[in-house]
């Protein structure tokens, strides 16, 4: 044996029933077809036999492959936008998904097999944090959602006659609740984003119909885009703020909070031209 044949995995799989906390799915896809699918992807690469051992008392071959981490990203956001028919949820997964995988390594992946049997007995491999780089701008690290550490990952297979179930240690922090952090995140970067444009795009419109006999008064008021950039500032969840007089004006909206506790930060342009973050929506009608 110095690779694993698919004939060994389909004797060894059936369809199984995958479940979670929110939904239950007929997935109709065996180990070996899966197995099938990773290596036609790229995926898994250098597999070869590394020894012999014992494995939950059972003697045991164990092999050693290596991971792709781009293959595997490729493969992940392919099946993702194959079984979702939402075009904002696979952009947001394949986001989280890339934040994720740049932030760690991934070790060679050891798979033991039953010594007489050929069954599948166990799968593990360590997936080590990658401590960010100082660097700024794309070329930085992003942080890892596994903090400055080494997850021990180790899937052990009791019967291969059962169906496969999945069951998180005591403790364990689940990997969809990292997904959604990030996903989170991602949002609200998206919609400051958004607020921001908005904000400026008032600011164009005030200043466009201005002259020396239409001041900048009433301009909050008369102005016909306004209400337009004040309603979708709140649907991104603000609120939109703009105080003028004759010769001056500014518009501002807090941005929302990345972080728990936050301090609030309001973006705020005014007539003069400048664009800043301020912990408060001013008093007068510059932004300071």
């Amino acid at each position: 044996w110095y690779s694993l044949s698919l004939a060994s995995l389909k004797s060894l799989s059936k369809s199984y029933n995958l479940a979670s906390s929110t939904e239950a799915l007929q997935h109709p896809a065996s180990i070996s077809d899966v197995y099938s699918k990773l290596q036609s992807s790229d995926v898994i690469s250098g597999m070869r036999f590394v020894g012999f051992g014992t494995d939950g008392g059972a003697l045991v071959r164990r092999y050693s492959m290596t991971i792709d981490k781009d293959a595997l990203a490729k493969f992940l956001f392919l099946e993702a936008d194959k079984n979702s028919s939402s075009n904002v949820f696979v952009a947001q997964t394949e986001a989280s998904l890339r934040q994720m995988l740049g932030s760690v390594a991934i070790g060679p992946v050891t798979i033991s097999t039953d010594l007489f049997l050929g069954s599948l007995r166990s799968l593990s491999v360590d997936v080590t944090s990658i401590v960010p780089t100082k660097a700024s701008g794309s070329n930085a690290t992003p942080a890892s959602p596994f903090g400055n550490s080494v997850a021990h990952i180790k899937l052990s297979y009791d019967d291969t006659q059962k169906d496969l179930t999945i069951a998180a240690p005591t403790g364990a922090t689940p990997l969809e609740s990292m997904l959604a952090a990030s996903q989170q995140s991602a949002q609200i970067a998206g919609k400051n984003a958004r607020i921001r444009s908005d904000l400026q795009q008032a600011r164009t419109a005030i200043e466009s119909e201005y002259s020396p006999s239409v001041t900048y008064k009433g301009s909050c008021a008369r102005n016909k885009i306004i209400p337009d950039l004040a309603a979708d500032i709140k649907s991104s969840g603000s609120a939109f703020v703009c105080k003028d007089n004759a010769k001056a004006y500014f518009v501002a909206a807090q941005l929302l909070a990345t972080s728990t506790p936050s301090t609030p930060s309001y973006f705020c342009i005014d007539s003069i031209g400048d664009m800043t973050a301020l912990l408060k929506i001013p008093t007068g009608f510059v932004c300071k």
